[in-house]
C-alpha cells in the first residue's frame, strides 16, 4: 500500500505552548484508522494540520503533495474533512446552499452539484433539511448535514473529528455502514474520536497521549495488551474489557473483537 499520509518529525506550538515535538506518522492509502486518545492529546490539532488549518512548517504531505499554499485547494478536495465544531461549515440561509457553495468551489456545475446533493443526502436521509435554515438546525442535525458535505465531493480521504458525539446510536452504525463501504472500495477514513466503541469499526488503532503514538497497530493485535489502555485512562470497548475478565477466569483462552463470537465461545 502508498503513503496517503506522511508527516516527519514535525513540531507544532500553540503561542508558547509546545503540542508537537519530533512527530512522526505514516497511514497507508485504503486503511480505516481510529485515533483515540484522552482530551488534550492532539487529536485535533493533528486533524487540522492534516487539513492545512493549522500550518506546522514541518515535513507533512498528503497523497504525495506538501501541503503548502500552493497545493492546499487540491488537498482540501481529496479531504473530507467533518470538524468537531461543524456549524462553522454553515455561511448562508439554507443547507442546500451551503452544499452547492462547497461543490463549486470544487468545480462543479450547478446541475452536477445538485444531483450529487440529493445522491448524498437520500443516501444519509436528509432530504428534508436541504431547504431548512442552518442556523435552525440542532447539533445532530449539523453533523449529519457536514458528513454528507464530506462525501459529497468524491474525496480520497475521509477526516472525521468527534464528528458523531450528538448522534442517536442507530444514526452512528447507519454512518460506520456508509464509510466501511467507502472504506472497501479504497477510500482511506481517519476517525478521531473519544468514544472506545468506535474503536472497533476501524481496521487500524492509533492512541495517543500528549501528542505522542503511544501505539499504532491493526486493531486485530491492538488488544495484546490491555495495560495500555488502562494506563492512558482510555475505556475498552465492552466486548474486549468483558473478554478480560472472562479470560482472567480462564472462562475463553482469548479476547474477542466480536461480541456473537464471544457469546459462541462461552457456550460452546
Amino acid at each position: 500500500m502508498s503513503k496517503i499520509i506522511e508527516i516527519k518529525n514535525m513540531s507544532f506550538n500553540y503561542n508558547s505552548k509546545v503540542v508537537y515535538h519530533d512527530f512522526s506518522l505514516e497511514i497507508e492509502s485504503g486503511t480505516f484508522t481510529t485515533i483515540i486518545g484522552e482530551n488534550g492529546s492532539g487529536k485535533s490539532t493533528l486533524a487540522k494540520i492534516i487539513y492545512g488549518i493549522l500550518n506546522s512548517k514541518s515535513y507533512v504531505k498528503v497523497d504525495n503533495m506538501f501541503i503548502n499554499p500552493k497545493n492546499i485547494k487540491q488537498i482540501r478536495k481529496e479531504i473530507g474533512y467533518v470538524p468537531e465544531n461543524p456549524s462553522n461549515l454553515f455561511t448562508l440561509n439554507t443547507v442546500h446552499d451551503d452544499m452547492q457553495l462547497l461543490l463549486k468551489s470544487y468545480g462543479y456545475s450547478k446541475n452536477d452539484a445538485d444531483n450529487k446533493i440529493l445522491e448524498v443526502s437520500k443516501i444519509l436521509g436528509i432530504e428534508k433539511l436541504l431547504n431548512i435554515d442552518s442556523r435552525k438546525l440542532s447539533g445532530g442535525e449539523k453533523q449529519l448535514v457536514s458528513i454528507a458535505m464530506a462525501l459529497s465531493h468524491d474525496s480520497k480521504i475521509i477526516l472525521l473529528d468527534e464528528a458523531l458525539s450528538m448522534l442517536d446510536s442507530i444514526t452512528r452504525e447507519k454512518i460506520f455502514k456508509i464509510l466501511k463501504e467507502l472504506n472497501k472500495r479504497g477510500t482511506t477514513i481517519i476517525n478521531i474520536t473519544n468514544n472506545s466503541e468506535e474503536i472497533l469499526k476501524g481496521t487500524h488503532l492509533l492512541v495517543l497521549a500528549d501528542a505522542e503514538i503511544i501505539l499504532y497497530t491493526p486493531i486485530k493485535k491492538a488488544f495484546e495488551s490491555i495495560d495500555i489502555f488502562m494506563k492512558h485512562n482510555i475505556k475498552l470497548p465492552f466486548v474486549i474489557e468483558l473478554s478480560a475478565k472472562l479470560q482472567y477466569y480462564k472462562i475463553i483462552d482469548k479476547i474477542y473483537l466480536d461480541s456473537q463470537k464471544l457469546v459462541d465461545a462461552i457456550w460452546k
